[in-house]
Parts: C-alpha cells; structure tokens; sequence
C-alpha cells in the first residue's frame, strides 16, 4: 500500500501457529504484541514508556524469536487481526481507545501510524475524518493509494455515501472511467448527494472524457448559483457539446459576472466559455483566438485530470472546423509537447494531429501519429475509440486501401453503435458517413447523423460547427453520385458564408463540384476552387475535385492541366520519382512491368475501378485503360478475373523480392 505504512505485508504464516506462539510469550511479551495488534508503534506504545530500555529490549526480542515481527518491526496485518479477534471484548475497546487518545490533534501527520489504526477495524469519528482528509490530500498524485485511504475510512466507521463522489474521483484520475460513472450514477441517485459540487464536477469529467455519462442538466445544476471559474468551463464545455444553450449561456453570464480570476488556470478556464460562447454565437470567427489564447495560458504540468476536455483540443477542434490547420497543428505540437506520453490527454492530443495530418493528405504521416496514439499506457475511452475507428477508415479510404477499408469497418461495431456523438465529435462522424457510403453501408451510420442534425439544431445550427458535416455529406453524396443529394447541404453553407469565412469557401467548392458532376464546368473556376481548398488546409478533397474534374474534361489540354494540378497539390507525388521497371516469373513466360503499371495494377487489384485509379494517379480514365490493356496483352490472358489472378500472384512476387 502506498500510504506510508507497511499494512500489507505478504507474510506466508500459518495463522494458528502464530496464535499458539502468542500464547505461549511472557505475559508482559503478550502485552506487547496486543498494543501492536491494536494500533501502536514500536515507539509509542505503553509497554516501551513503562519499561526500561533493556527491558523492552528483551520483550522486542522475546517476539521476534517467536517469528511474530516483520522486517520493518511490525505485525503482519492477519496476525495482527487473529490477535485482537482473541482479546475480550472490554479489553479490546479499551487499548482501541488508548490508541485513539494517543493520536496526534493532526492524524493526518503521522500516516503510517494512521494506517496501522484503522487497519485494526476501530471505529471512530475522528479517525473516519483524518482518513478521508489523507486520501483526499493524497486523490491528486497518486488516487491509487488515496482510493486505499478511502476503503480504511469506510473500515473505520464512514458510509459508503460519503465516499461515492470521492471514489469517482479517484477512478477518474487512474482512468476508469467506466467505474467511476457508476460511481456517479450511485450518488446522483440519492435523494440529496451529500456532496453535491464534487460529484457534479466528476461527473462533468466523465461525460466529456467519455463522450459517456449521465444527464448533463441534471449535473449542472448540482454546482449551486456560484459555481468557481473551474466548474463553469467545464459546465459550459459540456452543456455546449451536449447542444444545451439555454444551461449554458446561464454559465456563460455567472462567467463573466465572477469577480476576480485569481490563478493563471482560472483566467484560461474563462477564455475557453468565451470561446465557446462565441462558437455557437454570431460571431464564430471570434471563438478561435479566444480557444487558442486559453491553451497557450493554461499552465503546463497542472492539475487538468477532471477537466471534460484540454484547452488545446478544444483550440484544435476550433481550428480543424474552420479550416485553419496550420493553428490547429501549432497548437498541437506545443500541447504535445508538454503532457506526458502516458497521460489522460496525450492520446486525444496526438489524434487530433493524426487528423490535421490526413486531411493535409500526409497519409504516412498521420498512420505514424495514429500508432502512436494508440500505444499509449492510458485506459482508451470510448471517445478515444471512436476517432480512432474515424481515423483507421479515414487513413483507408485515402490510401487507396481497398481491404483495409473493409476490414476497419468489419471491426466498427460497438465503437461505432455505442458512442452517442456530442458536438466535439462531428469530424469523425462525418468521415465515418462518407466511409460508410464508400462500402455501401450508409445506414450503420444513419442514426448518428440524425442525432448530429438534432444536436446542431437545438444549437440553432451553428456554422463553426455544422459546416465540416455539411462538406462531408456532399463528399458522401459525390461518392454515391447523388448531385441531388449535395443541394441542401450546398445551400446551407451558402447561409453560413457571411459568418464563417470557411463555410464560404467550401460552398463555392460544392457548387463548383456539382457543375463538375454534371459535366458543365469552367476549368479556370474549377482551378480556383481548387487552390481556395488547398489554402483552407483541405489538400486531400482539393486534389479529388482536380481529379474529378481532369476525368469529365472533354479537351486533353484541359484535362492535362487539371491533373498537373492535382499533382502538385498532393505532398509528394510532384517530386516523387516514378517506380523503376520490374520483370516478373509467371507461369505463361517473364513479364515486365513498368512502374506506372505496377502502381496501377496494385490499385485494381485492391479493387478501384479505373476512374478511382485514375483519380489516385491523377491520369486519366482513358490513361489507366491503355494501362491496364497493355498489362493484359503481356501476360496473354482473357478474362478480368484471369488479370487479377495473375496480377496478384506478380505483385506478391515482387514484395517477396522486395523483403
């Protein structure tokens, strides 16, 4: 135990040899042992302050050759208990009473003698109050021992009511938060929980770490007309993203009506119900300054434990939705950079750069972060999981990762039908829809979105945070080749351009896309929706409306200008050099293989059609096709499913080589 005391002693003892060699010492030896089995200390006990120093000597002596002593001079705890369980009940009572009347004014002083007290089952108010104030003085650096204390102070007499929202704590800050909320779900449930604002700020942490957790208007008002700056960022956070305005614009006023902000955490709590205020207010573009001002504030290395969600995600989320990725990124190296790699916030700070990273179109780059994320020591939430399950068919469908798409959305499942989506999680959402739409599966996510719209509905759909879900069901309706689909969400980013400089941005994109799809478009407006994307850090969909748009072009210059540009948008594929040329054994004779080709069989063999190759590629339809032939005239085969048996059995031929 790591209370101070050694009150777990692994002593492999036979319990009724113990007790006959107890028996069996001096009467004043027996004393002994029982003021130990009662609480005291080799120091502290009567028999030391009546007897001689070579007296105690020998009595210390006596019962250690018995075998009755531990290393560190104590009784081991079972020992101890068999001791006491043989005393008279009047002669147990009165040593428990002289135990407690030798306790320091402050118990709490002394742990280990502490420890060693309530380990002997006494009951006594006193010693339930210095029990609770040394696990709740212990909760923040180290909740495994503070959850010890707790269990020692319901021992010794506290009600199990009293410790709920204590527990919950504790179990937040070790990352159980499953625990933790049916510890709260327990102390909501009485009829007056007796410590009403510590269980409301618990189980605002479970329900924003979570995304899990009881009613969020029922919580809130659990923190009293005063609620401290601490409590009314959290308040807010988690009302805002549950879509509760009217709870959280009281929050909001009691925020700016506190008089002083007297630690640097405070004033960075207050600028984050600014932010958030702003955010779903009428001036959106305000809320990004004010989120970022907060995570640059908040002070590195403090207690954030119980916070629904850090600063700098909050900042970066901001930032993601309003397509500025370059303040997203920024901010999330500084964050990155000041958590421990094994703390509550790292995983979630480190998704959110996987995300920055894949909407850029740094694939390789954000499957790094993604593991990383993934390998930390942290209980994973079901927050945690559901971006992760966004990020890995995200990473998929961008990959040209046919299978792996395939095999990200086999494993959805609970994650995916389990987690109810607040506000803060509508990026994944939307990728998960689109996704969904590229496997033909839209209805697992269906129900999600619904609750979406709701949400931002009750929200009186605010652009900041509505316009990302907008752009990813046009993207959803470009992939299933529904233009009709893509108007309404158009026209609601039209709505939202005059507040929202990025909702603009992305309506021009839209409306440019389904002239696209309809094959009525002006390539110089596709060009500069296509940079004005790029510019807005959406790189990944600024390439495919290239892409889309090089493969409708009915003149070959057009066409070629648009793929140059797509070329030169996605990281990488301007510089990189084309594969080297490869010759293969197969039965029917050697095949060479040019790189081109081979990056175009590996596509078809993952299941693209030649459109979605080509777009990949940034060649054309007709280009891949005249690939594709070739290839088939070499290895002097017929049918498709020939080529791709054939085309499979090559390109596993060569990553043999290759390893």
């Amino acid at each position: 135990m790591s209370t101070g005391a050694d009150v777990d002693v692994d002593v492999d003892v036979d319990l009724d040899v113990h007790v006959a060699r107890f028996r069996g010492l001096s009467e004043p030896a027996r004393a002994l042992v029982e003021e130990l089995a009662a609480g005291f200390g080799l120091d502290d006990c009567p028999t030391a302050g009546r007897s001689s120093a070579e007296q105690y000597d020998d009595l210390l002596a006596e019962v250690e050759s018995a075998g009755l002593l531990t290393g560190a001079g104590d009784l081991p705890p079972a020992v101890a208990r068999s001791v006491i369980e043989e005393l008279p009940l009047h002669r147990r009572r009165r040593l428990q009473r002289k135990v407690l009347e030798a306790l320091p004014e402050d118990p709490t002083a002394d742990p280990p003698r502490l420890a060693r007290v309530a380990a002997t089952g006494v009951q006594d108010p006193k010693l339930v109050t210095a029990l609770i104030a040394f696990g709740d003085d212990q909760v923040t650096d180290d909740p495994e021992a503070a959850l010890e204390w707790y269990d020692l102070a319901e021992g010794a007499g506290a009600t199990a009511e009293i410790l709920l929202a204590r527990r919950a704590e504790a179990a937040v800050r070790t990352g159980d938060l499953a625990g933790a909320a049916g510890l709260v779900d327990a102390a909501l449930a009485l009829p007056e929980p007796p410590e009403p604002r510590r269980t409301a700020g618990v189980a605002l942490a479970v329900l924003g770490q979570s995304g899990i957790g009881p009613l969020a208007g029922e919580v809130v008002g659990l923190l009293g007309p005063r609620p401290s700056g601490s409590d009314t960022a959290c308040g807010a956070a988690v009302l805002i993203g549950r879509g509760h305005r009217d709870g959280a614009e009281q929050l909001v006023v009691a925020n700016s009506q506190s008089a002083s902000r007297p630690t640097v955490r405070e004033a960075a709590l207050a600028l984050v119900v600014n932010g958030l205020a702003a955010s779903i207010g009428d001036s959106p573009a305000d809320a990004l300054p004010f989120l970022v001002r907060a995570a640059q504030t908040m002070p590195a290395g403090g207690d954030d434990a119980l916070l629904p969600a850090h600063p700098a995600m909050l900042a970066a989320l901001a930032a993601l939705h309003t397509g500025e990725l370059g303040v997203a990124e920024s901010v999330l190296d500084g964050a990155v950079d000041a958590v421990d790699e094994d703390s509550r916030w790292s995983r979630p700070l480190i998704q959110l750069s996987a995300w920055a990273r894949m909407v850029l179109g740094d694939v390789a780059g954000a499957t790094d972060l993604r593991r990383r994320a993934a390998a930390g020591s942290w209980p994973m939430t079901s927050r945690d999981a559901f971006w992760d399950l966004a990020l890995g068919v995200g990473l998929a469908r961008r990959g040209d990762d046919t299978r792996g798409l395939a095999e990200e959305w086999r494993r959805a499942g609970a994650r995916l039908i389990g987690h109810p989506v607040d506000l803060y999680d509508l990026l994944p959402l939307g990728e998960l829809h689109v996704a969904a739409v590229r496997v033909h599966d839209p209805a697992k996510v269906a129900p999600h979105l619904r609750m979406a719209w709701a949400l931002l509905e009750r929200l009186d759909s605010p652009p900041l945070w509505a316009t990302a879900l907008h752009w990813d069901v046009i993207q959803g309706a470009i992939l299933a080749n529904q233009p009709r689909d893509i108007a309404p969400h158009a026209q609601a980013l039209v709505r939202s351009s005059a507040r929202l400089p990025y909702a603009a941005i992305l309506a021009e994109a839209g409306r440019v896309w389904m002239q696209v799809m309809a094959q009525r478009f002006v390539v110089g407006e596709v060009v500069q929706a296509v940079h004005r994307l790029r510019d807005a850090g959406q790189v990944w969909d600024a390439c495919r409306l290239a892409g889309h748009a090089a493969a409708r072009a009915d003149d070959r210059k057009d066409t070629a200008r648009l793929l140059e540009c797509a070329r030169e948008l996605m990281p990488g594929t301007a510089d990189d050099p084309e594969p080297s040329a490869r010759v293969v054994e197969l039965s029917t004779g050697r095949v060479h293989l040019s790189g081109r080709e081979r990056q175009v069989a590996r596509l078809v063999v993952a299941g693209n059609t030649y459109r979605e190759v080509g777009a990949r590629l940034f060649l054309s339809e007709r280009t891949v096709e005249h690939h594709i032939a070739r290839i088939r005239q070499r290895l002097g085969v017929n049918s498709r499913a020939e080529l791709l048996d054939h085309l499979r059995i090559a390109l596993d031929q060569l990553a043999e080589e290759d390893r």
